[in-house]
């Protein structure tokens, strides 16, 4: 069973159908690569794992998708203190940046919540210790194969899934880092064509339950 308690990528699996297409497209529109934002709208801790006190909370984020020669990884630690069971984080009008970036061929993002521990390292310091994992070795090879050959659905495929199966590294070394149990836990993968990089507001109303916190984000696409 996964550990990641909401996991759209197990109801996302791209078909062989679907990743012909976007390679073709892909391929297409080589050097064409759209301007995405991810930002985090709002975020609910409904149990902060520390009874009848306030806590500091920890959210870290990985985003992973296709790059120009090999995979690309924009790895975020973000800290909120004084954080009490049933508060809204501190995220401001403007929404908290996730993500800005040029993704090709996919993009796959990570969401991490837990207590911090005083002393612990943010994720972007920790991303040698992802990078030698079997998951990105992998990675690399399949996404610069798509990059600088004749684009291959099956590839493709594989790496999709290997961007995926390095969440489950982040957490293993976050497990380590922080020495504290998951507050919320959230995965999920989206296609260029197939999906149009899931521009929108997720959920459309309302917040997406995770666990012990609630939460919106939305995926803002600039057209190419």
């Amino acid at each position: 069973m996964s550990e990641w308690i909401i996991d759209g990528s197990g109801t996302a699996q791209p078909t062989v159908e679907v990743l012909r297409h976007e390679v073709r497209h892909g391929a297409i529109r080589r050097g064409r690569r759209p301007r995405v934002a991810i930002r985090m709208l709002d975020m609910v801790v409904h149990n902060n794992r520390r009874w009848f006190r306030d806590a500091s909370i920890r959210i870290d984020v990985l985003v992973v998708h296709g790059g120009t020669n090999d995979a690309e990884y924009a790895p975020q630690t973000f800290t909120f203190p004084r954080i009490a069971d049933g508060d809204h984080l501190p995220i401001g009008d403007g929404g908290l940046l996730l993500f800005h970036g040029r993704p090709r061929w996919f993009l796959t993002m990570m969401v991490a919540v837990s207590r911090d521990r005083q002393g612990a390292a943010p994720l972007t310091k920790l991303l040698g210790e992802l990078m030698t994992s079997e998951p990105a070795a992998q990675l690399q090879a399949q996404t610069f194969a798509l990059a600088t050959g004749v684009p291959d659905p099956q590839m493709l495929g594989a790496a999709w899934q290997s961007a995926l199966l390095m969440g489950n590294t982040m957490l293993a070394t976050l497990s380590r880092e922080t020495q504290s149990a998951s507050i919320g836990l959230y995965r999920n993968s989206w296609l260029g064509e197939q999906d149009g990089w899931a521009a929108g507001r997720h959920p459309e109303r309302g917040l997406l339950k995770a666990q012990d916190v609630s939460f919106a984000f939305d995926i803002v696409a600039q057209a190419v």
